[in-house]
């Protein structure tokens, strides 16, 4: 069911803006972006348009030009939308460019945990919280994280 994206939507407005700026004719804001990456990559997959939301996350390096922060976006898209191991992907390639971002680590750290990998999830959130020590969400999923990881050494 696409309720919330419609076939005419995307014709109107989402199609038009990515081919504008693959053709070179026009360069993003940072705000049409962030809102190319977050909202409508979120709308698309939810509604079950994969192609069209591949479309999208393989114009990543255009919509980096206009806001270097792109591969964060399309990471958390990803993340909202359960695919972990490509979110993953997408934030390593945010922290290349963007190494002491704590949202990024905070996706990152929430996937690695969702994929199981307690070590690597507890690293990253420890990064994440070097870099931002007051960040809210991170103190909060770090809390959750040291639960989970005592509930598995008291089942070994």
């Amino acid at each position: 069911e696409r309720e919330n994206l419609t076939e005419e939507v995307y014709w109107k407005e989402v199609k038009p803006f990515v081919y504008s700026c693959i053709k070179g004719k026009k360069t993003p804001s940072f705000f049409q972006t962030r809102a190319q990456l977050e909202v409508y990559l979120n709308l698309l997959i939810e509604n079950n348009l994969i192609e069209w939301a591949q479309n999208l996350v393989s114009s990543c390096d255009i919509f980096f030009k206009a806001n270097p922060e792109s591969y964060k976006f399309i990471a958390r898209a990803l993340y909202a939308n359960g695919y972990f191991q490509l979110a993953i992907t997408f934030c390593k390639k945010s922290l290349r460019f963007f190494y002491s971002d704590p949202e990024a680590f905070l996706i990152l750290a929430q996937c690695q945990f969702l994929l199981a990998d307690l070590g690597e999830a507890l690293d990253s959130i420890n990064r994440t919280l070097a870099i931002a020590p007051m960040y809210y969400p991170a103190k909060l999923f770090r809390s959750i994280l040291l639960e989970e990881i005592e509930k598995k050494h008291k089942v070994k």
